[in-house]
C-alpha cells in the first residue's frame, strides 16, 4: 500500500547570466595568503532547478544547478606553484578559461521524516561535479574530480522554546580536494 502522498509541492526554474565588466579577483600567493586584484572582464551564466514536496510527516527536495563561470579578458597572474607557469612563474588567462573552484552541475536532494510530532530525522546528499583548483586559473592541469557527501540530521522539541538537534556530517567519509 502506498503512503498518503497527500501534499504540496513547489518548483522553481531560473536562467541567469551576468558580465561583470571589472572584477575583483582573489589571487591567491600561496595556501594561506593572496591580494585583491583587478582582472577585467568575467562571466556566469548557468541554469538553476528545484523541487520541494511537503506534507504533515514528509518533506523532500531537490536542486539542481549548471553554471559556466569564465574569465573574458586576457590576463597575466602570477601562480609560482603553478607546474605550467612560464619562467617568471606566471600563468596566461585566456577568454573562455573557467574561474577555478566552481563547479559546472551541482546537485543537492533532502528528505525529512517526523517519526512523531517533536522528532524528526532526515538526510541531505550533495554533489559537485569536477572543477580546477585555484592557482590554475589558465585551466592548465586536469581538473579534481566530483564528489558527494552525504549528512544525516535529527531534531527533538520537547517545547516550542526547546529544540535539540544533531547533525552527522560526511556519514561515509567521502575523501576530495
Amino acid at each position: 500500500k502506498l503512503p498518503n502522498l497527500s501534499g504540496t509541492t513547489h518548483w522553481n526554474l531560473g536562467l541567469f547570466r551576468a558580465r561583470l565588466g571589472d572584477d575583483i579577483y582573489g589571487v591567491a600567493t600561496s595556501n594561506s595568503t593572496g591580494f585583491f586584484q583587478n582582472i577585467g572582464a568575467t562571466r556566469r551564466e548557468g541554469v538553476e532547478a528545484s523541487f520541494k514536496y511537503q506534507s504533515e510527516r514528509w518533506s523532500a527536495y531537490a536542486t539542481y544547478s549548471w553554471g559556466m563561470a569564465t574569465f573574458e579578458s586576457p590576463l597575466l597572474l602570477s601562480s609560482e606553484n603553478n607546474p605550467f607557469a612560464d619562467a617568471n612563474g606566471n600563468i596566461h588567462v585566456v577568454p573562455g578559461d573557467r574561474l577555478p573552484g566552481i563547479p559546472q552541475h551541482q546537485l543537492k536532494a533532502g528528505v525529512d521524516f517526523r517519526i512523531v510530532p517533536k522528532v524528526v530525522v532526515g538526510a541531505v546528499v550533495s554533489y559537485y561535479s569536477s572543477q580546477f583548483l585555484r592557482g590554475d586559473e589558465a585551466n592548465l592541469a586536469p581538473t579534481i574530480p566530483g564528489h558527494a557527501v552525504v549528512n544525516l540530521h535529527g531534531s527533538y522539541a520537547p517545547t516550542k522554546l526547546v529544540e535539540l538537534f544533531a547533525n552527522v556530517q560526511n556519514v561515509f567519509d567521502a575523501r576530495y580536494a
